[in-house]
C-alpha cells in the first residue's frame, strides 16, 4: 500500500481509524502526540476485536505461551479476507531457545528496514502490535483479518535478515490492506465473489481464488516488487517470493484475469479499481525497469 498510495496517506488513514479513540485530555498533550495516536489505534482494534489480545509493549515479540495460542487460534479460523487458506498450517510452539534465534534474525531484519526504508518501519512500527513464532511445515509465516496487528513468522533456517525484511514487507502490506477495507468499503458483494464463476488466478500463489483474495496477493506482490526495485535491490537469489521476472509476469496474468471479469463493476467499489489502476501503473514502471537496465542490483552485496 505504501507504493501505492504514499506513506503519508497510509499514516492519514491509520490516524482517522486512531482518532475517535483518543481521549480528549489527551489530545492537549503535545509532547508525545505519535504515542498518543498510536494508543487511540490499539483502543480501535480493542473495539474492533476484543478477543484478540493486544501488545502494548515496546518489545515487539510476543512469547507468553497462553497469548501465541490464543493467536494461533485466531489464524484456524477461517476469513474470506486472508490470502490463502491458513487454518491447518500452524502445527506447535517453539521452545524457547528456538524463539530466541528467531527474535535476533528477525530484529536484524527490522534494523535493515530501518536503515533503508524508514517510512515502512515507522508505519511497521505503528501497526503491528505483536510478532510471535510457530513452526509450520507448509509456510514461512502469514496474516488474518481475524488479528489485525498480528504477524506470525516460521523463517527457515536458511533465510537471512533479508528475506525476513521481505517477509514484513508482505505481511505488512497485508495488515495495510485490511485496515484500509475496514476505512473504505472494497468489494460490493461478498456472496457474489465467493462463487466459482469469478475466481481468478492469483498473483503469488498461481491458484485460482476468489477475487479478494486475488487482489490481496496482486497488492502485495506489486509492493515486494517496488520494494525490491527502489528500495532494497534485487536480490541474487530468492526464498520468500518469486524471482522479480517471474514475480512482474504472474502479477500481470493476475491483473489481466480480474480485468477480463464481465461482472467486475458488480464486484469491486471505487475504490479498489483505484488501487488497481495504480498498480497497473507500478507495473509499467517494473517492465521500464527490467527492459531498461542491464544491471541488477546485488541486495547481498548492499
Amino acid at each position: 500500500m505504501i507504493s501505492l498510495i504514499g506513506a503519508k496517506e497510509v499514516i492519514r488513514g491509520l490516524c482517522g481509524l486512531a482518532k475517535p479513540f483518543v481521549e480528549i485530555e489527551d489530545k492537549l498533550q503535545k509532547c508525545d502526540t505519535e504515542k498518543i495516536i498510536r494508543e487511540g489505534y490499539l483502543k480501535f482494534l480493542d473495539q474492533y476485536q476484543p478477543e484478540v489480545p493486544k501488545n502494548r509493549s515496546s518489545f515487539l515479540y510476543v512469547k507468553d505461551p497462553a497469548i501465541i495460542e490464543n493467536y494461533v487460534k485466531q489464524f484456524k479460523v477461517e476469513s474470506h479476507l486472508d490470502d490463502r487458506e491458513q487454518s491447518g498450517m500452524l502445527s506447535h510452539a517453539y521452545d524457547n531457545t528456538e524463539q530466541e534465534s528467531r527474535t535476533v534474525i528477525c530484529e536484524e531484519a527490522l534494523n535493515f528496514l530501518q536503515k533503508v526504508y524508514p517510512e515502512l518501519s515507522q508505519i511497521l512500527k505503528f501497526s503491528i502490535h505483536s510478532v510471535f513464532f510457530y513452526y509450520s511445515a507448509d509456510c514461512g509465516g502469514g496474516s488474518t483479518s481475524n488479528a489485525i496487528g498480528v504477524i506470525w513468522i516460521n523463517n527457515k533456517k536458511s533465510w537471512d535478515k533479508y528475506d525476513i525484511a521481505e517477509l514484513l514487507v508482505h505481511e505488512l502490506t497485508h495488515h495495510l490492506v485490511f485496515l484500509d477495507e475496514l476505512r473504505y468499503l472494497h468489494y460490493l458483494d461478498y456472496d457474489l465473489i465467493l462463487k466459482p464463476e469469478n475466481y481468478t488466478k492469483s498473483a503469488i500463489l498461481s491458484s485460482r481464488r476468489p477475487i479478494d483474495k486475488v487482489i490481496h496477493s496482486i497488492i502485495v506482490g506489486v509492493e515486494v516488487l517496488c520494494y525490491r526495485m527502489n528500495v532494497a535491490g534485487v536480490p541474487a537469489a530468492t526464498r520468500v517470493h518469486p524471482p522479480s521476472p517471474k514475480l512482474l509476469k504472474q502479477l500481470e496474468e493476475a491483473l489481466y484475469q480480474i480485468r477480463a471479469l464481465p461482472n467486475l463493476n458488480d464486484l469491486i467499489t471505487a475504490r479498489t479499481h483505484d488501487l488497481l489502476r495504480i498498480t497497473e501503473a507500478r507495473l509499467d514502471e517494473a517492465r521500464r525497469f527490467f527492459r531498461s537496465s542491464g544491471l541488477q542490483k546485488n541486495l547481498k552485496a548492499s
